[in-house]
């Protein structure tokens, strides 16, 4: 074979094995390619037939990678082959060129009907890394040479680079792709956390360990908007949100208290006091170092004051079922006390002096019997028959049954109605119950000369935030209502502002101090609620919230 070691057809094969390496191609189109290559400029005993066989990973096994010449009986036999098995299962085990000139007794792999022919298996090495084997097929009977196996160590070694260099493209490809899914595992990851985040119905704030904000969600963001004067534009960079007196606070009670939660109370841009409560973890990075903080906050004066009601509600409701057992039983003793009363009355004669104190007995027990009716009232407002109805029209209707006394009083009643307001879903004949109490009331403040204002208009929702939405919460398909109640009377003292619709909490001398929580029980119960205005700064004003009437 001292053809195969004339240095020019050497440089033929090593430059077509290093042109192909450089294609585009898998290893085992290389392999095949360059197996080709070298039994394409055969000028000796070479067969046109040969196969390249590589380690199989962490196995003990040649693994057939290209072939040239393999028919399906022997592509079977050869396909796998254990180390220390046949010529090139030793050449892989041994590190040394295995030769044969024949098909001799070390063939342990023999294909039934295969032709004589010798062997040449080349190790295929990096180092000590057995990568594979070069098996090429010689006619039978040729003599080897050292020119022959100096050849074929050389190709052996280029065949060695191409395939680590393979290999190790392939691990690069493979830790890219492998990278490349991650990056796209975790892009995934942080956009779901983000949706999750902007999703939430609570504040999230997350700051650095310096306290300057870095990220407020859509929710936080609208939170402390209530905030921010009226007409100012929310700020498009989180850190300026830490000039709020909120934040403040909460920054200023996190750092301190990591783990913990607490409250924060501030007035807002309309001047009401809102609450929002807030808990506070560490912000930690993928080492586990402290590197910020995230609070989680809400505005929980909504939740707080419908807890508030809801106590007061169920002490009201023991108090009405009280004053309606009350009633009942004092009801009965009164009718036959007047009864008497009246007959004892008949029997006197008009000079008798006892006549004048049967007459203010019996004016007692009406009294009596008009403050039990007040308390039935109170008790058993009755079920709200509820339906459209016009505010203005209930209002003239209630405005006539004073008209004398407003008449007399010289006291003024104003209106004035938003354009195409709604009708209310409510009770008419309570809904006028709870004006007529509101009348009274303002009349005996008023005194004379003096006015009473009634407005309304369509809620808009930062004032639904602000005064609540109706008692049984707003109905997202229905428009509600603020109607505004005012006189410019003598006003009510601050101390007596939490008691105002407490029953039988009253100001005046005379009165039995039902009005106001007979008007409230009654709002209650057409899906509405009574407040007091805090805007108002001269006499007692209210606001009441209605649900608008179905579409």
């Amino acid at each position: 074979m001292k053809t195969l070691a004339d240095k020019g057809i050497y440089q033929q094969i090593v430059s077509s094995i290093l042109r192909i390496a450089m294609e585009d191609l898998s290893l085992d189109e290389i392999l095949s390619h360059a197996l080709a290559c070298v039994l394409r400029y055969n000028r000796c005993n070479l067969m046109d037939k040969g196969a390249i066989s590589l380690m199989a990973e962490e196995a003990d096994y040649l693994v057939l990678r290209a072939h040239r010449g393999f028919d399906r009986v022997q592509l079977a036999a050869c396909r796998r082959v254990p180390l220390g098995t046949c010529h090139c299962g030793r050449a892989a085990l041994t590190g040394q060129i295995q030769y044969s000139a024949s098909v001799d007794h070390l063939h342990d792999i023999r294909p039934e009907g295969v032709a004589p022919h010798g062997h040449y298996c080349v190790p295929i090495c990096a180092g000590d890394d057995m990568l594979g084997v070069l098996t090429l097929y010689l006619r039978h009977g040729h003599a080897q040479s050292s020119d022959e196996k100096e050849m074929l160590w050389a190709i052996s070694n280029i065949l060695a680079s191409v395939i680590r260099r393979k290999k190790i493209e392939i691990q690069l490809c493979r830790l890219v792709r492998k990278q490349e899914l991650m990056i796209t595992r975790i892009s995934d990851e942080q956009k779901m956390t983000e949706s999750i985040i902007q999703c939430l119905h609570t504040g999230l704030m997350v700051c650095d360990l310096e306290a300057e904000i870095l990220r407020i969600n859509p929710f936080g963001r609208m939170v402390l908007g209530r905030f921010l004067a009226a007409g100012e534009p929310e700020p498009t960079d989180p850190a300026s949100f830490a000039r709020l007196a909120p934040v403040r606070a909460m920054l200023e009670g996190g750092r301190d208290a990591v783990g913990s939660s607490g409250e924060v109370r501030c007035r807002d841009r309309s001047g009401m006091e809102r609450v929002l409560r807030y808990s506070v973890v560490a912000l930690e990075n993928a080492s586990g170092e402290h590197i910020g903080l995230i609070l989680q906050f809400d505005d929980v004066t909504e939740t707080l004051r419908i807890g508030r009601e809801m106590t007061k509600m169920n002490r009201l409701r023991t108090v009405a079922e009280i004053a309606a057992a009350v009633a009942h039983e004092v009801r009965n003793p009164l009718a036959g006390i007047k009864t008497m009363s009246q007959a004892i009355e008949e029997n006197c004669a008009r000079d008798d002096d006892n006549r004048e104190y049967v007459t203010r007995i019996i004016r007692q027990v009406d009294r009596l019997n008009d403050l039990l009716t007040d308390f039935f009232t109170y008790a058993t407002p009755g079920t709200a028959k509820r339906e459209q109805v016009c505010l203005r029209q209930v209002v003239r209707e209630t405005w006539f049954l004073l008209d004398g006394r407003f008449a007399r009083r010289r006291i003024v009643l104003r209106e004035a109605y938003a354009k195409a307001l709604p009708d209310l879903h409510v009770d008419p004949r309570q809904l006028q119950q709870v004006l007529l109490n509101l009348m009274l009331n303002s009349i005996d403040a008023i005194g004379t000369d003096g006015e009473i204002r009634i407005r309304a208009r369509v809620a808009a929702q930062s004032e639904l935030e602000q005064y609540g939405g109706p008692a049984g919460g707003p109905d997202r398909e229905r428009e509600s209502v603020l109607v505004f109640f005012a006189d410019n009377g003598r006003g009510l003292e601050t101390e007596d502002a939490d008691r105002i619709f407490e029953p039988f909490f009253t100001t005046r001398h005379h009165g039995s101090g039902l009005g106001l929580a007979i008007a409230r029980r009654i709002l209650h119960e057409n899906n509405a609620r009574i407040m007091l205005d805090p805007t108002v700064r001269e006499g007692v004003g209210f606001v009441m919230v209605f649900e608008g009437a179905p579409a």
